[in-house]
Parts: C-alpha cells; sequence; structure tokens
C-alpha cells in the first residue's frame, strides 16, 4: 500500500518520547498529534509495550493508556499481520539483529494502513517508510 502524506503510524517509541515530555516528544506532539490534518495510528502492540514500560501498580499508565487511545486509530494485529510480521521480521534482522517480532508487526500494520512509520527504534534502520522526526 502506498503511504498517504497525511497518515502516521506511531510505534512505542514514538509515543514513549511525547508521554516522556522529551524534546523529541514535543515535536512530534505539535508535527503530528496536534494537528487536524494528520491521522495518527498505532497498534495494540503498543498498547501492550506501554503498559508493560509502567506496570501495573503505577498510576500514569493508564493516562498515557488513555492518551493515545484519544490521539490514534488502534490497529488490532490479526492473522495476516501476524504471518507478514513474521517474514517481515527476517528482512529487518538484515540490519539489526535485534530487531523483534513486534517491531516486525508493528511495521506490518504501519505498511497495510498507508501510512509513514515514526520511530527512532534502530530496529527499522534502513527501511524507506521509516522516519524519526
Amino acid at each position: 500500500m502506498t503511504a498517504n502524506p497525511g497518515d502516521v503510524f506511531f510505534d512505542t517509541w514514538a509515543w514513549w518520547e511525547i508521554i516522556a515530555n522529551t524534546a523529541r516528544g514535543r515535536r512530534l506532539q505539535a508535527r503530528y498529534v496536534a494537528r487536524g490534518d494528520v491521522r495518527v495510528h498505532t497498534s495494540v502492540l503498543t498498547l501492550a509495550e506501554i503498559a508493560a514500560k509502567f506496570g501495573e501498580a503505577d498510576v500514569r499508565g493508564p493516562k498515557a493508556l488513555a492518551l493515545i487511545e484519544a490521539r490514534a486509530r488502534v490497529h488490532p494485529v490479526g492473522r495476516d499481520l501476524a504471518i507478514a510480521g513474521g517474514f517481515l521480521r527476517s528482512q529487518l534482522r538484515v540490519g539489526n539483529q535485534h530487531a523483534g517480532i513486534v517491531d516486525a508487526m508493528i511495521l506490518a500494520s504501519a505498511r497495510h494502513a498507508g501510512a509513514v512509520l515514526i520511530s527512532g527504534d534502530p530496529a527499522f534502520d534502513r527501511q524507506a517508510d521509516v522516519r524519526d522526526h
């Protein structure tokens, strides 16, 4: 699928930058999330990774998850995306041996949505449809 310039797909890295209120996160917020002409997408797997970062007892976790769900269209991972991600992982590992299955499924989801993936994760090095800004 060809990427729509009005569609971006945030991975866990991008959301974490926003949640942590880093300089990069503030730029991502202004460039994409706060604008009305950009559709932000994310994977349900990102929700799992964010929840894991906070842990069950941290009260900030539910607030962070609510922010993501309010600002992005959350995509499920079904059979076809799971398989596409499985095949894609071996391609990602050519550039980074630590690229994981979740990384691959998130990239497969972004491609399926026709969106550019926004990430600073080195798992996506050398991927033409990934931006880190």
